[in-house]
């Protein structure tokens, strides 16, 4: 019961309903009277609070299935009360396996709800049946997708046709975001992958655009290592086993490059300003400021990923360095040196970045001319 003020009151169901899909709920309305009322006789009603009848919503990602496969998407919703939908898991079944199958049933994100493969089989009617199991306020329900398969015309069941696995070579590449093998069956059933050096690397499933290989982490020591997968098939009523088929790539750490600036001061809403010929006046501080970044330009946008670097005068008689330390401003954090200029002349900087178990070592010379 919810007090609305200026005697209004409204009734919530509590969810999730206890031991049926219908409970009875009673509201009592009393009045104990006062110095000039006697108490009124209270007086009961009684309403019926029940689970929300839903409705199961298909779609595909093409109206007819083929043998390659197409995406199954179910949703759920409810067609009366208030309204909402769900991303619950429901279950899949082919009601005609001799024409269509449907498997990697999963919840890949949380916009389409749940999605299940159909691959055709042979030419006929396919029936997909989608039941929602219901939840504390909701009903089940089911629903049978139907669609007619046409233009299949592999091997018919029993033939124990073989079957070969095609599976492109995949760069060398370095550690960072995972890569999609890309393998195919020629019978274009599902291909299935095994990591072959799991101390390495290792297979994501239940991704929305297939299976993955990402790096194990913390990443093993070395600066290069190989990451070597299987691919297989294992066959149905109409094929034979794909014989396994692997590939090998050097996954590698990953190289980074530095870019120095200089600011009039140290104030953050100070805009940086890259390195020029410009001439820096003598006995005087400047500060240094140099961002480092991924070659792959995996920076989420940024323009410095944080690492703290060194930075060492090499020409101590123009110049020195008197503090390093990291700097937060507006694109990142980046690394400040405040600098002292000596005398008229070259001053020559290096900065340098000892790297990290998945990033190399980098270094760069930043020369800038200092007046008289």
């Amino acid at each position: 019961m919810l007090d609305l003020g200026n005697g209004k009151f409204s009734v919530q169901p509590v969810y999730p309903l206890t031991g049926a899909n219908t409970i009875t709920c009673v509201i009592t309305a009393a009045q104990p009277g006062d110095s000039r009322f006697n108490a009124a006789t209270s007086v009961d009603r009684s309403m019926l609070i029940s689970k929300q009848p839903t409705q199961v919503n298909v779609r595909t990602s093409a109206p007819i299935p083929t043998a390659a496969g197409i995406y199954l998407y179910a949703s759920t919703v409810t067609t009366a009360g208030r309204p909402s939908g769900s991303n619950a898991m429901v279950s899949m079944a082919s009601l005609t396996p001799a024409i269509c199958t449907i498997s990697d049933i999963g919840v890949f994100d949380t916009t389409n709800g749940p999605r299940g493969t159909v691959r055709a089989k042979a030419n006929g009617t396919c029936q997909i049946k989608i039941d929602y199991p219901g939840s504390g306020d909701h009903l089940p329900s089911t629903t049978t997708w139907v669609a007619t398969v046409t233009g299949i015309t592999g091997p018919p069941v029993g033939s124990n046709a073989p079957q070969t696995i095609t599976f492109p070579a995949i760069p060398n590449r370095e550690f960072g975001a995972g890569v999609y093998p890309k393998a195919v069956a020629s019978s274009s059933l599902p291909v299935t992958y095994r990591s072959l050096t799991p101390t390495v690397c290792y297979i994501i499933t239940q991704l929305a655009d297939g299976p993955a290989i990402q790096t194990v982490s913390p990443k093993p020591a070395g600066d290069n290592l190989t990451c070597t997968v299987e691919a297989s098939q294992a066959g149905d009523d109409r094929f034979a086993a794909a014989p396994p088929v692997t590939q090998s790539f050097v996954w590698s750490k990953a190289a980074m490059y530095i870019t120095p600036y200089w600011a009039p001061s140290n104030v953050r809403n100070v805009r940086l300003q890259p390195i020029t010929a410009t001439s820096y006046v003598s006995n005087s501080t400047y500060f240094f400021t140099s961002s480092l970044l991924f070659t792959s330009g995996q920076n989420s946008g940024l323009l410095s990923i944080g690492h703290i670097m060194s930075a060492v005068s090499t020409t101590p008689d123009f110049c020195t360095v008197q503090a390093v330390e990291a700097d937060d401003r507006t694109g990142g954090i980046f690394t400040r040196a405040t600098v002292r200029m000596i005398k008229a002349g070259t001053c020559s900087i290096t900065w340098g970045f000892a790297g990290t178990d998945s990033r190399s070592a980098a270094s760069t010379v930043m020369n800038v001319v200092i007046s008289k």
